[in-house]
């Protein structure tokens, strides 16, 4: 008799052991999880949110720059992240480009946007939104196709003269998630991944093989590149200002 009951009192024992833990389990997990949630929300420095979103958005134009290629002399030229000044009469406005592809029939501009998840949204709209963790999580961002017209605008403006009517026209903008999932309606400016970037600046390029096109001189082309990296090269305004400057902008 006492051995039965030592042994209805041993697994006694061990069913609740089981069970305490179980609990404790579930307690660490919600408590993990509110904890992570409030800090995604709030807990964390603009500072260091700032940081982490710069870092993954080098990473991401590090990977869409291995990919758009090297130089080739006369024909293709690529330059990545370009920051363009303007004067203007509140004094200089600055605009940072992730990409630029030169080629003798257009110049391509690219917008990289390092986001997860899946992205919704139509050329007009304003802002889009991204979905994260099967629609919990919802953000908003600025349409990336608008921030690219005015990167256009600053590049056009910042060769000036040196471009013609035609050449002006001959400008492209693209945006480029290189690992977000798309729902996004374009008709002018394509919203694709790398592959789908660089297969609509190959089929540009085959094109224009095909119909003789060119709007660009190899020399025009050279002086173009040439202009656009002194830029690059002698700004007047660092990265740190340019988005002190964007926040002071936008709030």
């Amino acid at each position: 008799m006492t051995e039965k009951l030592a042994i209805l009192i041993a697994i006694g024992l061990g069913v609740y052991f089981v069970a305490a833990l179980i609990a404790f389990g579930k307690k660490s997990n919600k408590k993990g999880y509110t904890k992570s949630k409030r800090k995604t929300k709030s807990g964390f420095s603009e500072e260091y949110k700032d940081y982490v979103n710069r870092y993954k958005g080098e990473q991401g134009e590090a990977w869409v720059q291995s990919e758009l290629g090297q130089n080739e002399a006369g024909k293709k030229y690529v330059l990545n992240d370009v920051m363009i000044c303007n004067q203007t009469k509140e004094g200089v406005a600055s605009t940072q480009i992730d990409h630029i592809v030169l080629t003798r029939y257009g110049v391509f501009v690219i917008e990289t946007k390092m986001y997860s998840g899946r992205i919704y949204g139509k050329e007009g709209d304003k802002h889009w939104t991204q979905v994260l963790k099967f629609g919990e999580v919802k953000n908003q961002l600025y349409n990336p196709i608008l921030q690219n017209d005015t990167h256009l605008y600053a590049l056009k403006k910042y060769a000036g003269s040196m471009l013609s009517e035609a050449q002006k026209d001959s400008f492209y903008s693209l945006v480029v998630f290189p690992v977000a999932e798309l729902s996004v309606e374009w008709e002018h400016t394509p919203v694709c991944d790398i592959e789908g970037a660089k297969d609509f600046i190959h089929r540009a390029g085959k094109n224009a093989e095909q119909t003789g096109y060119s709007v660009f001189s190899e020399q025009e082309l050279v002086a173009l590149y040439q202009c656009l990296l002194q830029a690059k090269n002698d700004t007047p305004i660092g990265m740190e200002e340019h988005i002190a400057r964007i926040k002071q902008k936008h709030g």
